[in-house]
């Protein structure tokens, strides 16, 4: 359980507390002064109950702490209402967007899949893509030495499946994994989209070597409450490209560590077969972090109890001039 803000620079409202308590006691103060001044003993026992009512007690009445604890826990909710309060529960749930990120550097035309990893990646993200529920939103991106939107998040799955099969080879060098998890995050955060669950799926060859350290990355997503499915695209004996034997291999230490830190898991697919059920691991593993979103419940929280004190300062915490 996690518990995020979306709009946190609102938190600074809480510096008003300590003012709220001050004035509290300032005015605790002012009434009394105001009570000895006008006081008439015997007019004050008739209205706050007679016999069994003293001025000592009329007195203090709005010292009731009480009353202060009521007001500094109405503005506590109004503030973490304003603040965009979001609450992450870990637990089984099918619904939750998903970004599909696929390798698309020169090596991901390596042989050892059919026709190339690339083609291999790419049925099987299409695949994935078809089994997912009806209320899913989907983004695509592609990456090579940068990340490039393919599509933005979408409920349509043709968009999505389109976008998928016109992804090719990006002639930018190098492999930029902590450039993609960012692009991918911050699809996620696009205006329009729910909060629901996300999802990032990582398909790659190579180990990053360009753009973006993957720590700052992974911070990131994590802030984000992103989760990160990592596959590793190679089969142990590599594949021909380009006229070269024995291509680089999948950095596995680094694409595990992407998926434990965000609470996802690494997948190694050294098969067309494995790719695919790759994926379908990936969508049995419905324990997700879903949100919460606590600011409308919270806002009628704080009305509810504003009222309240508005009614216990007029009738039973009144004060007497």
């Amino acid at each position: 359980m996690e518990i995020t803000f979306n709009n946190p620079h609102f938190l600074f409202f809480l510096l008003s507390i300590p003012l709220l308590v001050i004035s509290h006691f300032f005015t605790m103060v002012y009434l009394k002064r105001r009570a000895f001044k006008f006081a008439n003993i015997e007019a004050i026992k008739r209205v706050t109950g007679g016999e069994k009512a003293s001025f000592r007690n009329t007195i203090f009445l709005t010292r009731n702490i009480g009353v202060l604890i009521l007001r500094i826990i109405v503005l506590l909710f109004l503030i973490f209402s304003a603040a965009g309060t979001t609450l992450w529960l870990n637990r089984l749930t099918s619904d939750f967007d998903v970004v599909v990120a696929v390798d698309a550097s020169s090596s991901m035309l390596a042989d050892d899949f059919s026709p190339n990893r690339l083609g291999a990646a790419k049925e099987a993200a299409a695949d994935f893509i078809g089994k997912l529920g009806s209320r899913t939103s989907i983004g695509v991106i592609s990456f090579a030495g940068t990340s490039f939107i393919e599509q933005s998040m979408t409920n349509s799955f043709d968009n999505a499946l389109d976008s998928v099969d016109k992804i090719q080879i990006r002639r930018v060098g190098g492999t930029d994994v902590g450039g993609a998890i960012i692009e991918a995050t911050n699809l996620f955060l696009g205006p329009g989209q729910a909060n629901k669950a996300r999802v990032l799926v990582l398909l790659t060859d190579g180990q990053s070597n360009v753009g973006s350290p993957v720590e700052e990355a992974i911070s990131y997503a994590k802030t984000n409450q992103v989760k990160i499915y990592t596959v590793g695209v190679a089969t142990q004996e590599g594949g021909r490209f380009l006229r070269v034997e024995g291509i680089s291999t999948v950095d596995e230490k680094s694409l595990t560590q992407i998926a434990a830190a965000t609470g996802g898991q690494y997948f190694r697919a050294d098969s067309n077969q494995k790719l695919s059920d790759t994926f379908n691991d990936i969508l049995s593993s419905s324990r997700q972090k879903t949100p919460i979103a606590l600011s409308h419940f919270m806002l009628l929280i704080a009305l509810v109890l504003l009222f309240s004190e508005w009614g216990l300062i007029s009738t039973k915490f009144r004060s007497i001039p």
